[in-house]
């Protein structure tokens, strides 16, 4: 089981780094070098702005407070966690999908290891990599922040929790491409497959705003940490916590009984 592990880190460690580095860069440049171009420009951007309807507010985050640090860093998290799902999507379905796709499956499932082994050693791999990059992200933010606040931004301990969404957005969308990499009979283009479950993301987490229902948030997993309660609480709700967690446990449980019991196509 170790060696899948360790042959499993080796493959992904050059997705976890470029994860790693797409993620630091787009909150350098939004969050580093944005936000004090706004907050320092404002009567113009509100002017800009103004001219746009609504809707368009609504669909990408863009809300009255986007002067404050928590209102932009609020604005930003959106992007932020679709950099996040889709790399995190993209390591559970290459991972699980690695050996179908490459026709060695049969030689992995013949190895002295249970099935269940191997489906362990492969998720401890992705989830070692969810906790890398999410520590650095983690670290990053607070750097970020201290650099450029203007003293009326929110408290450390709440932004560390606020921060903890984008990691936390990696573990749901880790599932969903684990569960899609054991379904799927054929995977043609990983990041393809990712890119769009990052964007379905994305694209539902507007959905609450466009509407007025809150309702929406159920199939809208980036909304599952709501950085308005973890910014002015220092918390996340306890409800959509559960839900995250409920999504990703039964995508898991699910991927495991499908690769336990699945038999090997003849070629």
């Amino acid at each position: 089981m170790i060696h899948v592990f360790l042959f499993e880190l080796r493959s992904l460690a050059r997705g976890f780094a470029v994860a790693a580095v797409a993620l630091l860069g787009l909150l350098v440049l939004f969050v580093g070098g944005a936000y004090p171009i706004y907050r320092d420009a404002k009567p113009q951007v509100m002017a800009i702005l103004d001219d746009f309807p609504p809707q368009f507010a609504a669909a990408f985050g863009v809300s009255d407070d986007i002067f404050t640090f928590a209102g932009f860093y609020r604005f930003s998290y959106l992007y932020l966690a679709l950099i996040a799902a889709i790399a995190a999507g993209s390591w559970g379905l290459g991972s699980f999908s690695r050996e179908r796709r490459a026709k060695t499956l049969d030689f992995l499932l013949t190895m002295p290891v249970g099935r269940g082994g191997v489906f362990a050693a492969k998720l401890f791999a992705c989830l070692t990599g969810v906790a890398v990059v999410g520590a650095l992200y983690v670290g990053a933010l607070q750097l970020v922040a201290t650099a450029v606040d203007d003293g009326a931004g929110v408290e450390a301990g709440h932004l560390a929790v606020a921060s903890l969404a984008v990691p936390g957005v990696a573990v749901v969308f880790l599932a969903f491409g684990a569960l899609l990499g054991v379904a799927l009979r054929r995977v043609r283009s990983v990041p393809g497959i990712a890119t769009g479950l990052g964007v379905m993301g994305f694209a539902t987490a507007s959905l609450p705003g466009l509407t007025g229902e809150d309702s929406w948030r159920a199939i809208a997993p980036f909304l599952y940490f709501s950085q308005d309660t973890a910014l002015g609480e220092g918390r996340f709700e306890t409800g959509w916590l559960v839900a995250a967690a409920a999504v990703a446990v039964c995508c898991f449980a699910v991927s495991w009984v499908l690769f336990v019991r699945k038999d090997v196509r003849a070629r």
